[in-house]
């Protein structure tokens, strides 16, 4: 029996999901002390890992959906106002370890007055690690990045940029 990519990938998600709510489990038992008594310290590398395998499933779950769009099945897009440091934040937080790893400074900028946003949250966040994990890759030591926001007073959108000092993308690509 042959299967067409989408099917392959839809598959493949769903057998992600069985070991990633096994460790989620296993890491919330850790988390409530039923292991011992954290400290402080550990208690901050259990945080990061909850929100990785969040994210993670966040990744399979779009995978899914894109799995479904491909199949004709309707994908819901579920937009809510969120505050863009409560999007930004925790995506922020997931790579800031990893910038420090690479000896690469990250910078960010949102402006003051930015209001409340229009946005599917989970979305946004997957296309803003994205952006920042191929900046990291493509920022040498020493160099920086930059996560900048920008709203024209009237505009019914907000700008959301990342600028890095990597190599970038020739022309001809």
């Amino acid at each position: 029996m042959r299967m067409t990519g989408t099917e392959a990938v839809a598959r493949m998600a769903h057998q992600l999901r069985s070991p990633l709510g096994v460790a989620t489990e296993y890491l919330s038992l850790v988390r409530e002390g039923y292991a011992g008594d954290l400290s402080v310290e550990q208690d901050g590398y259990l945080d990061t890992a909850a929100r990785n395998l969040e994210y993670l499933q966040n990744v399979i779950d779009d995978m899914l959906d894109c799995a479904r769009m491909e199949s004709s099945e309707t994908t819901r897009i579920d937009f809510q106002g969120a505050r863009w440091p409560d999007v930004a934040g925790p995506i922020l937080e997931m790579v800031g370890p990893r910038c420090e790893a690479a000896g690469v400074t990250l910078a960010a900028d949102f402006e003051a007055d930015l209001c409340e946003l229009l946005v599917e949250p989970r979305r946004v966040q997957q296309a803003l690690m994205n952006f920042l994990c191929n900046a990291i890759t493509f920022t040498p030591r020493g160099g920086t990045i930059a996560l900048m926001t920008h709203h024209d007073p009237g505009a019914d959108y907000v700008k959301i940029s990342v600028f890095d000092t990597g190599v970038g993308i020739s022309e001809d690509k």
